[in-house]
């Protein structure tokens, strides 16, 4: 809203009656300064609702709903913002993210896998078919799902 909006808005009050000059200008009585208040203030909502509505547009989730419910409004066009931002196909924080993710849980992997003893079996291949690789495999195995409950 600028200085030409509030002013239209107090002419249309009543609130104000412009002199010759454009800077002076006098107000006339309570009420109408009340009915100018009321013009500005629904003004300023509109803004506010025309921002959301634009938004909800623009990221094609708007319907009619949205007219008469600002909460629904306000939350879907913050919802659709946080799923897009957490896109790894959107975003590349969010695909950093994952990787980092991915990339902590191989080490973590590798750390488990470092115990192997192959000596137990003639070929490493066989290893894992050998009760001690058996009973590591389990473990290992434990220990990521375990990762993933945490």
């Amino acid at each position: 809203m600028n200085r030409e909006d509030i002013i239209r808005m107090a002419r249309e009050a009543g609130a104000i009656h412009i002199h010759q000059n454009p800077k002076e200008f006098a107000v006339v009585g309570n009420q109408t300064i009340e009915r100018f208040a009321a013009l500005v203030a629904a003004a300023s909502e509109e803004q506010w609702k025309h921002a959301v509505i634009n938004e909800l547009v623009c990221c094609h989730i708007y319907n009619a709903a949205h007219d008469n419910d600002p909460r629904k409004a306000l939350h879907d066009a913050i919802s659709w913002n946080v799923q897009v931002a957490l896109d790894p196909q959107v975003s590349s924080d969010a695909q950093a993210l994952i990787d980092r993710g991915a990339a902590a849980e191989r080490e973590a992997i590798l750390l488990m896998l470092k115990g192997i003893d192959q000596t137990d079996s003639n070929s490493p291949d066989g290893w894992w078919e050998t009760s001690k690789g058996a009973e590591f495999g389990a473990g290992v195995l434990a220990a990521i799902r375990a990762r993933g409950q945490a």
